[in-house]
């Protein structure tokens, strides 16, 4: 298996490295690599609003266990609807490419929990600026999972830097927003229906 650090330094190496990899070697990997860094994301996120209860710790918990184990089939899944206009199987190694790309997340998740760390005992404009700065670096995490997750469509399924992109970022941007449109549309519907039901005066 190829080294983490390479996913940092030489990612076609890293994704040349993990090609033969299993499902359980994956999610085994995910799991002992970010379950920490989501858990203390995901507490920090929730407890800021929410408040640092027993039960915003362990909506944290079954938030951080669901990201490991199952957004990454859901992630790949996504993504290979993109890749399904360029190849007609592998969804294996999309499953590969979009999962070894989110390890990068994990320093990213570290630093943003350095960060808001202080506005758990302090406030003020300096502890403010450190949790934009801290919501910064997560934007940049996905940025830089985004990339990965090109590099490793471009090796893996051996497609163009332009068909990758689509894949990664087009189809996925698409199905949201067409979600997006379905979900108001539902919303216009029942807020329709809710006010047709109330009597008049």
């Amino acid at each position: 298996m190829a080294s983490y650090k390479l996913l940092f330094t030489d990612p076609m190496k890293y994704f040349s490295g993990i090609s033969k990899m299993s499902y359980s070697d994956t999610l085994g990997l995910i799991f002992r690599i970010l379950f920490i860094p989501y858990l203390l994301y995901f507490i920090l996120s929730f407890g800021f609003d929410l408040g640092f209860s027993n039960l915003v710790i362990a909506s944290a918990v079954l938030f951080a266990l669901f990201t490991v184990l199952a957004a990454p089939f859901i992630n790949a899944a996504v993504t290979h609807l993109g890749v399904l206009l360029f190849k007609k199987k592998g969804y294996k190694k999309t499953f590969l490419a979009s999962s070894h790309a989110i390890l990068a997340f994990a320093p990213y998740a570290l630093v943003f929990v350095a960060l808001a760390l202080p506005s758990l005992f302090s406030q003020g404009i300096g502890v403010e600026i450190l949790l934009i700065l801290g919501y910064l670096v997560v934007f940049a995490g996905a940025i830089h999972i985004l990339v990965l997750e090109i590099i490793g469509l471009k090796k893996l399924h051996k497609l163009s830097t332009g068909k990758a992109v689509v894949c990664a970022l087009v189809i996925p941007l698409l199905i949201s927003m067409v979600i997006a449109f379905l979900i108001g549309i539902m919303l216009v519907v029942i807020a329709v229906i809710a006010y047709s039901a109330v009597p008049a005066f």
